[in-house]
């Protein structure tokens, strides 16, 4: 079994480098029109790989998915997480769902079986929050 926390996608750490993840990670996606997309596990010590492109290769940050979480919570003040469920008719109903808190509080709608599958689902629900947000203040700038 693997004690190692699951890294964001591919989609996921470029929505988090435009909205400005820039925490050190010891993983990174690599982006090149000759090789095409591949994750990257080199360092040791964490460093901002969303800094880092040219003209050839565009670097992405690839934290975990609970680092990413973290950062919402931390950096963007959104308070979100995952929670446990068991139901009163058994542990075969057992799963794990989400909320957060801005505007409006939002629960899932639906059961994960794994808390990883929560939080992954959590993560690009929140990306989509943020990125709303941006786009509304863009758009009151104008």
């Amino acid at each position: 079994m693997s004690t190692m926390l699951p890294l964001v996608s591919l989609h996921q750490a470029q929505r988090l480098k435009a909205l400005g993840f820039d925490w050190g990670v010891t993983a990174y996606y690599e982006c090149t029109e000759k090789y095409g997309d591949s994750l990257e596990h080199v360092y040791q010590k964490p460093k901002d790989f969303n800094g880092i492109s040219d003209a050839k290769v565009t670097m992405c940050s690839a934290p975990t998915v609970a680092e990413a979480l973290k950062w919402v919570r931390d950096v963007k003040k959104i308070v979100c997480f995952t929670v446990f469920r068991h139901p009163s008719v058994g542990w075969e109903h057992c799963h794990f769902e989400f909320c957060f808190f801005g505007h409006r509080v939002v629960y899932s709608d639906r059961g994960y079986l794994t808390n990883d599958l929560a939080e992954d689902v959590l993560l690009t629900e929140m990306l989509g929050k943020l990125e709303e947000d941006e786009r509304i203040k863009k758009e009151m700038k104008k």
